[in-house]
């Protein structure tokens, strides 16, 4: 069972006159360093933006620059409101109650994911040595398993003020 989905390949590159052809670079980026990259093939400066994601540039050039290591979050917003007019999205409402319900967490060896909450439905793999993602190790990398969900406690309680939609009613 994959679960990255789409999200295995970031980038297929067009830049013929900076980047070998052919080049692969296995590092974990996502459709937030796009605008970087780009802006760095164009020469365009975006030092006044605050943004989330990083030249992929460097990487292109030479497979061995330097990278920090990174860990993505990915969350399933739109939490119940208990004033739904429709039964199905007055179920588990509020923040509270959604926290450690649907998410994933990634860096360079784990993808942690969880469906249907923590208790229930939690699943561990190590992507490196199974890029299949066919075996749950959760049991096996205990360790690796509270300090992901450490990391991703701590960006939920940063990004959760951000997100100030998830509790309006979809269908008012």
């Amino acid at each position: 069972m994959i679960i990255a989905g789409g999200a295995a390949r970031a980038l297929l590159s067009i830049a013929v006159t900076k980047i070998e052809a052919g080049r692969d670079v296995d590092t974990l980026a996502r459709h937030f360093d796009l605008l970087p990259t780009f802006a760095d093939l164009a020469g365009a400066d975006i030092s006044g933006l605050t943004l989330d994601g990083k030249s992929l540039l460097p990487l292109l050039e030479n497979a061995d620059a330097p990278w920090e290591k990174r860990t993505m979050f990915y969350h399933t917003g739109r939490w119940g409101n208990p004033a739904s007019k429709h039964e199905k999205h007055r179920r588990n409402p509020g923040a509270d109650n959604n926290k450690f319900r649907t998410f994933a967490v990634r860096d360079e060896q784990w993808r942690l994911t969880v469906k249907n909450g923590v208790e229930r439905d939690l699943m561990l793999c190590d992507i490196v040595s199974d890029p299949g993602e066919t075996a749950d190790v959760s049991k096996q990398h205990a360790e690796a398993v509270k300090q992901l969900l450490k990391v991703y406690g701590q960006w939920w309680d940063v990004c959760r003020p951000l997100m100030i939609n998830e509790d309006a009613d979809i269908f008012q």
